[in-house]
């Protein structure tokens, strides 16, 4: 009989990328169910310390890989869990303010602020605080740390907040909470994910002061850059289009969804092609393949460079450069992270020549977002993201077969493709649905064959014609406006299909808490 041991060394050794991450996340999820306090998780992460010293000194040894597993489970649950820790910290402001009180903030905006036409939010990095009602140093402003979440009604037009402004403002905050009903959006943890604790609320833009602070350098404003960038494409939207085109094109440009109007969000998502409005694989590959042809086309043009280096090659490393800053740009929210690893992840192996399968890309792009942001484990982003993307991955090489059709019947090829398209439809919305029906209760009937319509129009038109745009707007803002203009049709066709579909009987079925 096989051994046992033997099969599972075997296995992990031909497998070694997933299993790690499948441990780490088992390990992410323990701890989440747990939630264990302090003292258990240094123990175990002494216990993982110990597992990875042996693997260390027992590196040359095949015998050692199932060690693999406990040590990157003890990890996992040991990263996790002291995430989903509050701050310790006595300045931090989850700490100062444990019930919600009026004070005096001073800090910076960290992010794009927010408008949904009613609303303005922003994230604040705290940095100073003055408590109104019977605490200490009534002067002035004590220290203190943290991000805060801050909301006010705003009229129109909103003020002019932009990332990297120093603010110095009246609110009402607190701990962030959430709704105690079970099965409903977890706000707190949401939030938690982003590295914010606390929450505000601004009676009136009357009390808020823009200050300049002489010890910003420069390098700490150009941090700042890609929050401005993106502000500015934003505003540029909202002043050339309604709400409802601006809304799209910002959701699907920038990775903000506040603009676009409920009704336009219930169109989109009883038609199942909600995904459709975050940035995706698909984002960041049409990018990449939009910078590495005009790069090779560009470099192809120098004979010196064709004869010293490998043009393809070098275009394909050096597009990894603007993937990096569009990712900035668009908010680097968990779909927007998990794109981008993927993609910079299969470049290398497209370099390297080693992508013969994509489980270890989706592996390493699991476990590096979860080194960067170990909370987003328990978010529907990274569930939804994650599992689509498996799902697609286990038809991969059916895909393959069907692309690779060479007969010079266009008939049978785009029979090929149009298959292809709908087994990725299908593949998503299976690998999604039990997520869907955990955290929304909801899915769609309608979603494969809605999507194979929706995304030509969305992603294959609007999509390319509006990151064109994106790129021209600070040299040539009318070109890149004629060129958002002629994407606004993709946009209309993809809000009157959507609005014809969620009329549809059974188009989006409600159902239990699996």
């Amino acid at each position: 009989m096989p051994c046992p041991g033997k099969n599972l060394q075997q296995l992990i050794q031909l497998h070694m990328l997933p299993a790690v991450a499948v441990s780490f996340i088992s390990g992410g999820l323990a701890a989440g169910s747990l939630a264990l306090p302090g003292p258990p998780l240094r123990t175990a992460a002494i216990a993982a310390l110990i597992l990875f010293a042996a693997l260390f000194l027992m590196r040359r040894k095949p015998s050692a890989l199932p060690l693999l597993v406990p040590a990157f489970f003890l990890a996992g649950l040991v990263h996790a869990g002291l995430a989903l820790l509050p701050p310790d910290s006595p300045r931090h402001l989850y700490n100062l303010v444990p019930e919600r009180a009026r004070v005096t903030l001073s800090g910076q905006v960290l992010g794009m602020p927010e408008y949904d036409g009613r609303l303005i939010r922003f994230v604040m990095a705290a940095d100073g605080i003055r408590f109104h009602r019977g605490k200490t140093d009534r002067n002035g402003l004590e220290p203190a740390h943290g991000r805060v979440r801050l909301s006010m009604e705003s009229p129109v037009p909103p003020p002019d907040i932009s990332p990297g402004d120093r603010l110095l403002l009246l609110a009402t905050i607190g701990r962030a909470s959430s709704y105690r009903t079970p099965g409903v959006f977890d706000y707190r943890l949401y939030l938690a994910d982003r590295n914010i604790y606390a929450t505000g609320w601004i009676p009136s833009p009357v009390g808020m002061l823009t200050f300049s602070d002489p010890a910003d350098s420069s390098l700490s404003r150009l941090r700042f850059v890609p929050e401005r960038v993106r502000s500015r494409v934003a505003g540029f939207l909202a002043q050339r289009f309604g709400a409802e085109t601006a809304g799209i094109y910002q959701a699907l440009l920038i990775g903000s969804r506040a603009a676009v109007p409920d009704g336009q969000l219930e169109q989109f998502k009883a038609a199942g092609c909600m995904h459709l409005l975050a940035i995706s694989g698909l984002h960041m590959g049409l990018l990449g393949l939009i910078f590495t042809v005009s790069l090779a086309w560009l470099m192809k043009r120098s004979t010196r460079l064709m004869l010293h280096i490998h043009v393809p090659t070098a275009a394909a490393v050096l597009s990894m450069i603007p993937l990096a800053g569009y990712a900035f740009i668009a908010g680097l929210n968990t779909p927007v992270v998990r794109a981008l690893l993927m993609a910079l992840f299969f470049l290398v192996g497209v370099v390297l020549q080693r992508q013969r399968s994509i489980f270890p890309v989706i592996a390493a792009a699991a476990l590096l977002l979860l080194l960067l942001r170990p909370l987003a484990l328990f978010t529907a982003s990274f569930q939804l993201s994650f599992a689509s993307v498996l799902a697609i991955g286990m038809i991969y090489p059916r895909l393959l077969e069907l692309l690779a059709v060479e007969s010079g019947d266009l008939r049978s090829r785009a029979t090929a493709y149009l298959l292809s398209a709908l087994l990725v439809s299908v593949a998503a919305t299976l690998g999604s649905l039990p997520f869907m029906l955990l955290h929304f209760n909801r899915f769609s009937l309608i979603g494969p064959v809605m999507n194979l319509l929706i995304e030509p129009v969305l992603c294959l038109w609007a999509l390319p014609l509006g990151l064109a745009a994106i790129i021209l707007l600070p040299f040539a803002p009318a070109a890149a406006g004629a060129l958002l203009d002629a994407g606004a049709a993709g946009i209309f066709a993809a809000d009157r299909m959507t609005g014809l579909a969620a009329g549809l009987p059974l188009a989006s079925v409600w159902t239990l808490t699996p």
